[in-house]
């Protein structure tokens, strides 16, 4: 038979004690509904009258089946708890359950309280018996227990035996320091169970100091504590409390806790979400390597292990992420060839099959170039492997760029037009690349015709540059009221989309470009600071940012913002390098890309 662990969040009160943490009544409302969704015993709510908010909380807290538990102090020394207006504001929140820090170090009675020890005990005593006759349930907080312990263990003892003998229901040892280590807090469990405290009266709560509160309230557990205390993504004084959201999963999924012992908690599907919610109230990002619940707790960067977990992800994952709500991510790195890349995009529900029409050794912006437009034969092989897997026919989008030789763009519009005619729902998005005003046209003219006569008019969204625009059309773009007309100009289908990139019209401010869009609904324009960088590249990069935008739901005018921003990023970095590509390695690109 399973023994009852009790849980007991501290999130709105010891968790509010985080430097730059401050709950509003409102907040503190919905934390508390998301704790009791979780499946928490006891939620401790604040610390009435010691802080408005916290006295505005309980004055309307929410109903929880989790019961609502107020913290505060034992009574001061020369009062009665009768008559401790301290003692009584807790009482006054009309919470079933109270709990009362306690000091149980000699040192912290002498020259924190300046009282002698019987008086503490005395303290103690009192407080819990008054709480108990207002039949409310008892916890008594044995604050610094740990270092009182070490400095006399029969007096830290003794003042577990005075909240006891007064009725208390839980007795938590309380490391509130942070500095006591996973196997003392294991030996000094047991000792005090062996002294006469029942471990189904004990309680831990640890900080984590030394980045050990996990594993000391383990430690804990496993010398029979029953009550774990802790908060939602480790919040806390200092640097923070033991996290729930690492406790309750590894108690419901690691062994030996999973089969030894019942939480109450009925599933872990809700936790991200939850942990995740929270970070959004404190308006803060949230910890990406948190166990569990962070956005890199199933990541896999290195291409050794991108490659396996393809094969099985049990290879390098410990348990399934969406036991805990979380998802798999398989980023997009420098240390990974060809299978980061492929699991990243089939994570985000994007199938993908590059097909190359040309094959380079770099960008021509290097003394020497070397490698071909593939041959004619070789490219409709591709083409036809494509056709033979069923991809057109079911595909979301198509997009085409640079193409090399005339043959070559040829059977891309034939590919092109047989695709959209079997998947009428296809997206084309034709990125027309022909030139820029330095250097010009850069491709043979029989492509620019092409693209105008054969690609464009199958295009449901297009984005040339002004260059391109001018050529195809015969049409300069210098202002607003030109890109209507030359959109009709281009013999887009009807519905498509048109985007103008890297625009410097009459109407733009100094120091930036813009896109364009032009549709059925206008103009939508959207600028950019105009970067001193040019780099062979940056096109493809912004069509590809544009149709994972798209892919993943965003409207045209989001993904053309998206992709405006993580371009400029990956500039920015390449200029920074000091490179003549552009380059994909800068963390904030790389996070931006997981929020698609």
């Amino acid at each position: 038979m399973r023994q009852r662990l009790s849980l007991y969040d501290t999130t709105l009160r010891d968790g509010q004690q985080t430097q730059g943490v401050q709950f509003s009544a409102a907040e503190k409302a919905e934390i508390a509904l998301m704790l009791d969704s979780l499946g928490v015993d006891h939620i401790e709510g604040g610390w009435p009258g010691a802080n408005p908010t916290d006295s505005d909380f309980f004055a309307q807290a929410p109903a929880t089946r989790a019961t609502m538990t107020a913290f505060g102090m034992t009574k001061r020394a020369g009062r009665s708890a009768q008559n401790d207006d301290v003692l009584a504001a807790v009482l006054d929140a009309g919470t079933p359950a109270v709990c009362l820090v306690g000091k149980t170090h000699p040192f912290h009675v002498r020259e924190a309280l300046g009282i002698t020890l019987e008086e503490n005990l005395e303290n103690i005593r009192a407080s819990v018996a008054h709480l108990v006759a207002q039949g409310r349930e008892a916890l008594f907080d044995a604050e610094h227990f740990f270092d009182g312990y070490a400095e006399d263990p029969d007096y830290a003892l003794a003042c577990l035996d005075a909240a006891l003998g007064a009725g208390a229901r839980w007795l938590v040892l309380c490391d509130t320091n942070g500095g006591t280590l996973p196997e003392r807090v294991g030996a000094v469990t047991r000792a005090v169970i062996a002294a006469g405290i029942p471990g189904e009266r004990l309680g831990i709560h640890a900080h984590d100091d030394t980045g050990n509160a996990v594993a000391c309230t383990l430690a804990a557990v496993d010398a029979g504590a029953r009550q774990i205390q802790g908060t939602l993504n480790g919040l806390g004084e200092r640097c923070g409390n033991a996290s729930l959201t690492t406790l309750i999963p590894t108690l419901l999924l690691k062994e030996p806790y999973a089969t030894a012992y019942d939480t109450g908690v009925a599933g872990l599907s809700d936790l991200t979400r939850i942990s995740r919610r929270l970070d959004e109230i404190l308006n803060r990002a949230p910890q990406r390597a948190a166990p569990y619940v962070g956005t890199s707790a199933f990541a896999h960067k290195a291409g050794l292990h991108a490659s396996a977990i393809l094969k099985n992800p049990a290879t390098y994952e410990h348990v399934d992420p969406a036991l805990v709500g979380n998802e798999r991510i398989i980023p997009m790195s420098n240390q990974a060839g060809q299978s980061n890349l492929r699991a990243r995009l089939a994570g985000a529900g994007i199938e993908v099959a590059p097909v190359p029409t040309v094959i380079f050794s770099n960008t021509p912006d290097y003394p020497s170039l070397r490698g071909r437009p593939l041959p004619a034969d070789f490219f409709a092989d591709l083409l036809q492997g494509l056709w033979d897997r069923g991809l057109p026919q079911r595909a979301d989008f198509l997009l085409s760029g640079y193409i090399g030789s005339v043959e070559v763009a040829g059977l891309l519009a034939d590919f092109v037009a047989r695709a959209k005619a079997a998947n009428p729902r296809l997206c084309y998005y034709c990125d027309p690349v022909m030139g820029d005003e330095l250097p010009g046209l850069y491709v043979p003219r029989e492509i620019a015709d092409i693209f105008r006569d054969r690609l464009l008019p199958l295009a449901d969204i297009a984005s040339p540059n002004p260059f391109e625009v001018a050529y195809l059309t015969d049409q300069p773009v210098t202002e607003l009221a030109d890109i209507p007309r030359v959109a009709q100009a281009l013999r887009m289908a009807s519905g498509a989309r048109l985007i103008v990139t890297g625009c410097r019209l009459r109407e733009t401010r100094p120091g930036m470009l813009e896109s364009v869009i032009h549709d059925s609904s206008g103009l939508s324009r959207h600028p950019t600071p105009h970067l001193p960088v040019a780099m062979a590249g940056t096109g493809d990069l912004f069509a590809g940012l544009v149709t994972a935008g798209l892919g993943r739901g965003r409207t045209l005018p989001q993904a053309v913002d998206f992709a405006q921003a993580q371009t400029a990023r990956a500039l920015k970095r390449a200029a920074k390098l000091g490179t003549r590509e552009v380059v994909l390695t800068d963390p904030d690109f790389r996070a931006a890309l997981l929020t698609l």
